[in-house]
């Protein structure tokens, strides 16, 4: 715990200085937001690509984000 620092990002008045604040007094940072998403094969790559066969066609994968840039690009 650092509560100099903590007071003096309080002191900002803004809501990044109070989260700021709140993580540095020990306060669990939030939780990312976590999404799966299908993503298709790359494109080749030039008139032979020797890995391209082997790969599947659509695959799962999770995308994580920080919680606010989610809501901010998500509408």
């Amino acid at each position: 715990m650092d509560e100099p620092l903590a007071a003096r990002a309080a002191a900002l008045r803004t809501p990044a200085g109070d989260e700021l604040a709140g993580w540095l007094r020990g306060d669990a940072l939030p939780a990312p937001v976590h999404r799966i998403v299908t993503v298709g094969r790359r494109e080749r790559v030039g008139t032979y690509d020797l890995g391209y066969d082997r790969l599947p066609v659509r695959r799962t994968v999770v995308a994580a984000s920080h919680p606010r840039a989610w809501r901010t690009h998500s509408g």
